[in-house]
């Protein structure tokens, strides 16, 4: 029971700590090359803490891992390039949002069964983990456009960045990896081909980001629906029809340069 009731502030406790930290980040980036590991590390053990000895394979305590981890990764990597201060405490505000919302479904998922919303875990992973690929993709143009890095390197990225979280979005749908590996492996290559492509296009690296996320929502929602054997003409219109409609709002709005 003691336990419990300790493990019950590691959802409220974490969030306040990254907001924190972030903040603190914002005024001093100096402390970034200390602080953000430290972060990184602690946020891990309190959600290993959390997870406890409830899930039977030690894999499964890892992969729960990723999604919180890859949204601080790349919330702050994205945070970096962006001007507007206002937007910057707005998406400080909404990694920790997300993240406290994920904690709080695995604390309910574990050691509230009872009150578990069904598929209410599978769905907060893949929008936290298509929201982390936004700020990934996104990013990764950054670099591209800012230090001129390689486009290769931008292509690897995305390749891991996707697999990653591609894998992740797929486990905890509960489909197994002997089915999913060949979807995972195609979703990632199609990514960084469209990657290579778009970083020819005199499009910024917000529009370009946003572009490949939303062929990744295409992608990875199809191929899960369809994995679980639920595909059906309903939800490939509905992904057809958000996904089009976003795209255009891209391509209509973006600034060309």
């Amino acid at each position: 029971m003691q336990m419990i009731l300790l493990n019950r502030f590691i959802p409220i406790f974490c969030p306040f700590l990254i907001f924190a930290s972030y903040e603190l980040l914002l005024k001093k980036p100096f402390l970034i090359y200390w602080l953000f590991p430290i972060l990184i590390l602690t946020v891990a053990a309190l959600i290993w803490k959390l997870i406890g000895k409830g899930l039977i394979t030690i894999i499964a305590r890892w992969n729960f891992l990723i999604s919180p981890l890859f949204l601080m990764v790349g919330g702050l990597f994205f945070i970096l390039f962006l001007e507007n201060q206002l937007f910057k405490h707005f998406l400080i505000f909404l990694v920790a949002f997300l993240l406290g919302l994920y904690l709080e479904a695995i604390f309910i998922y574990i050691y509230r069964h009872e009150k578990y919303q069904i598929n209410s875990l599978e769905n907060i992973s893949s929008y936290i983990n298509l929201i982390s690929l936004l700020f990934f993709y996104s990013g990764f143009f950054g670099l591209l456009i800012f230090l001129n890095i390689s486009v290769w390197l931008v292509v690897l990225l995305v390749l891991l960045v996707t697999v990653s979280l591609a894998y992740q979005t797929m486990w905890i749908n509960k489909i197994d990896f002997k089915k999913s590996f060949l979807y995972i492996l195609i979703i990632g290559l199609i990514l960084c081909q469209l990657a290579w492509v778009i970083s020819f296009l005199p499009i910024d690296f917000y529009a370009s980001g946003a572009f490949l996320s939303v062929v990744y929502y295409l992608l990875s929602g199809l191929s899960r629906f369809y994995l679980l054997g639920t595909l059906n003409s309903l939800v490939i219109k509905r992904h057809l029809i958000i996904g089009s409609i976003v795209l255009i709002l891209i391509l209509g709005t973006t600034r060309w340069i």
